[in-house]
């Protein structure tokens, strides 16, 4: 919305109409009217094509294991411009922690003035599946009256430095750097890094 608002053709895609919901709502608010797409991106189905596309935050961690990721980048390659760039923001477990661990809190207030806190219950690697099992809990405590809690297990997953280049390549971009969140080339063990790469220009795509 911040991009919107600064004049930037910008449109979202999102697999929730609820998460679809909240942005209009935020839009509306500043009086901004987003363009928005409800589909998952391996399912990806636009009748246009963009300079650039980015995920917000490690989201391409959601997609359930190499099949889906490859569809998605097939997809995302295919809606991008000759010349055009994609950017992915992705994690991997730190070889320091263990394979189950205790997480922190994050608290905040909603508009209604409630109490919302995550707390991060258990975190279980999978190494084997290259998956991360993380048990949260939610609540949501109202100024007055009773609260709610509830807790779900998320699953995310994660593709090495050279796996995932690989993937990239074979999706058939080039350019393909994985760069640290500061600037500069990622650390080989670097536990979150993004990826950078181009769909060729017209003239260098095959056929």
């Amino acid at each position: 919305l911040d991009l919107l608002a600064r004049g930037y053709d910008i449109e979202g895609l999102d697999c929730s109409a609820d998460m679809l919901a909240l942005c209009r709502e935020s839009a509306a608010r500043r009086g901004l009217r987003p363009v928005l797409h409800e589909q998952t991106m391996q399912e990806m189905r636009i009748a246009r094509r963009y300079r650039s596309i980015f995920l917000a935050g490690a989201s391409f961690t959601l997609l359930d294991g190499d099949e889906d990721a490859d569809r998605a980048l097939a997809r995302i390659h295919e809606h991008l411009t000759p010349g055009g760039s994609v950017l992915i923001p992705l994690t991997v477990p730190d070889p320091r922690t263990g394979a189950s661990a205790l997480g922190g809190t994050r608290e905040l207030r909603d508009d209604g003035g409630a109490l919302l806190r995550v707390t991060v219950l258990e975190t279980q690697i999978v190494r084997e599946r290259r998956e991360v099992h993380m048990t949260l809990r939610y609540e949501r405590m109202p100024a007055n009256g009773e609260g709610e809690r509830v807790e779900r297990t998320l699953v995310t997953r994660w593709w090495e430095q050279d796996r995932f280049a690989a993937m990239l390549r074979e999706a058939g971009f080039d350019r393909v750097a994985a760069r640290a969140l500061g600037g500069g080339r990622a650390a080989p063990d670097a536990s979150t890094f993004v990826f950078v790469a181009q769909r060729p220009a017209a003239s260098e795509e095959p056929g």
